[in-house]
């Protein structure tokens, strides 16, 4: 019994990381219509700004953290502006193969600034296991999972009283209707790109802080796909509770069944839901008029 609660909270814990990941895809998506497949690389490149600015640079963490997240923004800003708004209007297929070779560039501009071998640890999170009865769990996914729960409901006060944050609530419903009333649709999306790059930096972050900092930390945009399309693009709840359903699959499946065999059950996982729920568990039906 104690090991199945112990896999249960494992899984919450991972999976609320992997929901907030996913809601990077849904901001995007959201907003321009774009599957974001350079999530995962935006990632990477996040994590690694923060990494640098603790080891080399020397500075706290917390210090550290507001650079590395402020960089961060600035980068998904000019994703957006420099190679992904030249092509609004251009087919879906244009839009993706643009997102993947951004991933590679990314990837590689981590690769040439800092190398292929994993970087040394940076303590970030406290790493001491903490005791719950008979329940052994890691602090690290504790802090992980609260700053996750944290960020995710100043997201939903930023979406929901916000001027900007109703502005893209808005550009999500129709971006016809948010220039008539003077808002500016680019503007609005490239905010996206940069809330989106954050949360991708803040989930890169706290998975490095757990398992190190390496090119591995990509993956996690992987996994977080599961979580966006099973909670619906259309749907930032959903995500979550995406993320929180391939995080318990995950856990569940890696304890019963094998190491590894967790992300294939995932995936399976989306293969079912897509079959009977195409546009996602809380995703928005398109009908189209003929």
């Amino acid at each position: 019994m104690d090991f199945f609660l112990t896999l249960i909270i494992s899984g919450l814990m991972t999976g609320i990381i992997y929901g907030l990941v996913a809601v990077g895809f849904v901001l995007i998506f959201k907003a321009s219509g774009v599957f974001n497949l350079a999530q995962g690389e935006m990632l990477l490149l996040g994590a690694y700004l923060v990494w640098m600015f603790i080891v080399p640079f020397g500075f706290p963490v917390w210090l550290a953290i507001i650079a590395g997240l402020a960089a961060s923004f600035l980068l998904g800003w000019l994703t957006q502006r420099v190679f992904l708004q030249p092509l609004l209007g251009e087919s879906m297929l244009a839009l993706i193969m643009a997102t993947i070779a951004l991933g590679q560039f990314f990837r590689g501009i981590v690769a040439f600034t800092w190398g292929s071998q994993p970087r040394p640890y940076a303590a970030i999170l406290p790493s001491m296991p903490f005791e719950l009865g008979n329940l052994v769990l890691s602090r690290e996914h504790i802090y992980g999972a609260a700053i996750s729960a944290v960020l995710l409901l100043a997201l939903a006060i930023f979406f929901r009283y916000s001027r900007w944050g109703l502005a893209m609530r808005g550009v999500a419903e129709g971006h016809q209707i948010v220039r008539s009333m003077g808002v500016s649709v680019k503007s609005i999306i490239a905010l996206s790109w940069g809330i989106a790059a954050i949360v991708a930096t803040v989930g890169g972050v706290i998975i490095g802080s757990i398992s190190g900092f390496s090119q591995n930390l990509a993956v996690m945009g992987i996994f977080a796909i599961p979580a966006a399309f099973i909670g619906g693009l259309n749907s930032i709840p959903g995500a979550i509770v995406g993320g929180l359903l391939v995080g318990l699959v995950e856990s569940l499946a890696s304890g019963y069944i094998g190491m590894g065999s967790g992300t294939a059950v995932a995936f399976i996982l989306l293969i079912v839901v897509m079959i009977f729920r195409p546009h996602g568990l809380w995703g928005l039906v398109t009908i189209e008029r003929v």
